[in-house]
């Protein structure tokens, strides 16, 4: 709205139509910085973080060699997203929060399975000896 308003959108060239000029910034840092403040940014940084450092230090930790695999394809996606953030807004469309909660999702999952005491074995039920009839005689 400040764009259109002050003049701003006018000066830099953007094209007069609804499309252009009701798109917002393509930095999703900066749209986060601009719409919640630099607390938001803080906030949503730390969350990044958090995300990746969850799912990085699980590759090592995951019980099996597939947790492992699972959480470096998760640590890859979610450092990927937060690197594409700085040129695109993706995270402002509703899709990307639901791969976000999934992927955040795994990684808690696989980090939880890894921590998680080792169950032992448990032995097999006993069962009853089969009664001898007649039938089963022959």
């Amino acid at each position: 709205m400040v764009t259109n308003l002050e003049g701003y959108a006018a000066r830099t060239g953007v094209a007069w139509n609804a499309a252009n000029r009701a798109a917002p910034v393509h930095n999703t840092y900066y749209l986060v910085t601009a719409e919640i403040g630099w607390i938001g940014l803080f906030g949503w940084v730390g969350m990044l973080a958090a995300m990746i450092w969850t799912a990085y230090s699980t590759m090592r930790r995951a019980a099996d060699p597939i947790g492992g695999e699972i959480a470096a394809g998760v640590t890859a996606s979610i450092l990927m997203v937060s690197i594409h953030m700085y040129f695109e807004w993706i995270t402002m469309q509703t899709y990307i929060h639901y791969l976000a909660a999934i992927t955040m999702g795994l990684a808690v999952g696989i980090r939880s399975r890894a921590a998680a005491p080792a169950r032992p074995a448990r032995p097999s039920p006993v069962r009853p000896a089969m009664a001898r009839t007649e039938a089963a005689q022959f």
